[in-house]
């Protein structure tokens, strides 16, 4: 089945998952669409009906639907933002959605739960490039302005397509991406650098860049991990520098995590890699042990 929406009507869009992530995302598509947020949190839901989604700088606050993920009504759109750990749980009750699916997460370890998934509808995978830091349930702090690219999952996804340019805005711009694999090896390399490094010494992106000894293991992290994946290492510094001056003011999601004694995404990142590498990637389990030692030294002895 195709779906199309008429350019003249406003697409119902779904998203799932009331993080920094979703309510940046919800905040600027709520200014052109019929937006609803999915939260987890009975809590979270009647702060954002009572308080509205605030998104710092910016003055003004908006008022939008909100739907514990219990409560799922079919939209024309869903796009996921919750944590790739928490996808396991959630996509089952995707199994009969129908609309089209935008997955929106971290790192690429998500990837192998989504082929086993049984996802009837098109699916596609995203990648999210905007700076952006959860401050309660309610507001996000906007630290970089960025970009949302898109591909297809399969030749048979191809119609997800078609919101990118529904979606789209000047203030949130949508890409449409035809290899979606490179692209987000691309932020998984962004990722494996910033996440971790700023979580260990506890500094916002900009930092990696202002601080010549943290700037020297970024790009020797850099160079290990796109060696690793195959891609050029120094083109793909050239990327995540970018990302890290466009981010700059930003707390990686990693570091916040660590801040409130979360899980991380070091799976995800991290673990990925470590699971698919042919040769040594010393940095990269030098990284690895270090946050989950952090982590466990957060929690105590308590595994998740």
């Amino acid at each position: 089945m195709r779906y199309r929406c008429d350019r003249s009507e406003k697409v119902r869009v779904g998203v799932i998952g009331g993080g920094a992530v979703g309510l940046l995302t919800a905040y600027f598509l709520s200014a052109q669409h019929d937006v609803t947020i999915y939260v987890r949190r009975q809590e979270q839901k009647s702060v954002l009906i009572q308080q509205g989604v605030v998104v710092e700088p910016y003055v003004r606050k908006k008022s939008i639907k909100v739907k514990c993920i219990e409560d799922m009504v079919e939209p024309d759109i869903f796009l996921i933002c919750v944590k790739s750990y928490h996808l396991p749980a959630l996509l089952p009750s995707l199994e009969s959605i129908r609309c089209p699916i935008l997955f929106m997460q971290n790192g690429m370890g998500h990837i192998k739960w989504i082929k086993e998934a049984a996802l009837p509808s098109n699916i596609g995978i995203a990648v999210f490039e905007h700076g952006v830091r959860k401050i309660n349930d309610n507001k996000v702090l906007h630290t970089g302005v960025g970009r949302v690219r898109v591909g297809a999952f399969t030749e048979d996804d191809l119609d997800i397509l078609h919101y990118v340019s529904l979606l789209h805005q000047d203030v949130f711009p949508f890409y449409q991406e035809m290899d979606w694999e490179t692209v987000l090896q691309e932020k998984l390399i962004a990722n494996a650098v910033i996440n971790p490094i700023t979580a260990i010494f506890q500094v916002e992106n900009g930092v990696l860049l202002e601080n010549p000894h943290l700037a020297w293991m970024a790009k020797k992290v850099c160079e290990e991990v796109a060696t690793s994946l195959g891609q050029p290492w120094e083109k793909k510094w050239e990327y995540v520098k970018g990302i890290i001056q466009s981010t700059k003011e930003n707390r990686s999601s990693m570091l916040v995590d660590m801040d409130h004694c979360r899980k991380t995404e070091v799976e995800e990142i991290l673990g990925y890699l470590l699971d698919r590498a042919k040769e040594e990637i010393p940095y990269v389990h030098y990284l690895y042990h270090s946050i989950k030692a952090l982590e466990r030294q957060k929690r105590g002895d308590v595994e998740w």
